[in-house]
């Protein structure tokens, strides 16, 4: 089969670029023996930069989309990128197709977020017999509640979100298929489409990933190094951790935040604050190697993803678990239920640093025997997503 992926946001083959979702659903289609074209952006969403040309690689090959540049992850200007991307799509792809560039797509699969990709997208059903499949990532545009301030009432957040989530309904319904990376966004399809097959497939790590951090875990410290992996900003509990340090039986605990944000500068100055800057440790954006040997010397890591954040299972859960670290989180709901059932670690409250505390100290008292689950390793949850879409009949709900 000829299949178009399309998302925007994941970073393309390059050197140093972690392989995240859709590198690894391609290079899984092109393992599968199809031909495979990811439709990026012109623009990158990690860095904010303007992307150059992707070679083809191992299999598959990368084209670019114009869009206008965005510089705010939460702005009016990125929500017009993304109507460019959809618009610029469907004439490139059109047109790849009348000059016989490219074959028509047997599928296309299209993340959302961006949300108005399938609705662009839906004439190819009658063009050219393409079916058309809908890799959730986050629950937009449920997750944009949280941006409002407190005193606005629920019932009038939704209002002023109902023509977002329209076009999210609308590419629930247009779709044939529905994967996601989380039961809690398959949850949010069904009500709009409670008839179209759907399978769980969360992000993972590869095996190589795996193989590389577990000979590193054993030299880990005996002291007690945190670790936060990823974004600093409003929607991750950053200060609760930072607080914990000053808890009665933390004062040799350090911490480490690894990754950028807008509250990477109020963070230090809270430290300052505090007395406890020389037992917090900040890290620049890592390459993947770093990051696999920050993790090897850390003792616990952390997902302060808030419960309002709507996330399902973040990329970091699969790193922590590989890297044998037992996981702190505020996340709540469906990653709560994960931490219990492989078992992978402990909840705190969010922003109550002293149940953070107790949540580390409970943690240090328990003997972990941390292994990857079978639903983080990519080697067999992407080939499984690949089935699901060449599979002709599907099947309703299908975990890995």
């Amino acid at each position: 089969m000829t299949i178009w992926i399309c998302n925007p946001f994941d970073e393309p083959p390059g050197d140093g670029i972690p392989v995240l979702r859709y590198w690894s659903l391609a290079q899984a289609f092109v393992d599968a023996g199809h031909d495979v074209v990811w439709w990026s952006a012109d623009w990158s969403h990690l860095y904010k930069t303007q992307r150059a040309p992707v070679s083809e690689h191992t299999g598959f090959s990368v084209r670019l989309i114009s869009v206008r540049p965005y510089y705010q992850n939460i702005s009016v200007r990125r929500f017009l990128s993304h109507s460019d991307y959809a618009q610029n799509l469907v004439q490139a792809g059109e047109t790849a197709v009348e000059n016989g560039d490219l074959d028509p797509p047997d599928w296309v699969i299209a993340s959302l977020p961006p949300l108005g990709t399938l609705p662009a997208v839906a004439g190819w059903k009658q063009k050219w017999g393409t079916r058309l499949g809908l890799d959730i990532m986050d629950a937009w545009p449920e997750v944009f509640e949280q941006l409002f301030p407190g005193i606005v009432p629920s019932c009038l957040r939704r209002l002023c979100l109902h023509p977002l989530k329209r076009n999210a309904n609308r590419s629930f319904q247009l779709a044939d298929r529905i994967s996601a990376a989380g039961e809690t966004y398959l949850q949010l399809a069904r009500q709009q489409a409670p008839e179209t097959p759907t399978h769980l497939c969360y992000h993972g790590v590869n095996r190589n990933t795996v193989d590389r951090v577990a000979s590193a875990t054993p030299n880990a410290p005996s002291n007690v190094h945190l670790l936060h992996l990823g974004a600093m900003n409003r929607g991750y509990d950053v200060y609760t951790p930072l607080e914990a340090l000053c808890e009665p039986g933390a004062e040799t605990w350090e911490l480490h935040y690894a990754g950028k944000g807008n509250l990477v500068e109020a963070l230090k100055q809270r430290c300052e604050e505090l007395g406890v800057s020389y037992r917090v440790h900040f890290h620049a954006q890592l390459t993947p190697g770093e990051v696999r040997d920050l993790m090897g010397g850390c003792t616990l890591g952390i997902v302060s993803n808030r419960p309002a954040s709507w996330v399902a299972c973040p990329y970091k859960a699969a790193e922590y678990a590989a890297a044998g670290l037992p996981i702190l989180s505020c996340l709540g709901g469906e990653f709560d239920r994960l931490l219990r059932e492989h078992p992978l670690g402990l909840s705190y409250a969010e922003g109550n640093s002293a149940d953070f505390a107790r949540a580390v100290r409970e943690a240090l008292q328990r003997e972990w025997r941390i292994t990857l689950p079978d639903i983080f390793k990519r080697e067999h949850t992407y080939p499984a997503l690949v089935s699901f879409y060449e599979t002709e009949r599907g099947f309703l709900s299908a975990e890995v």
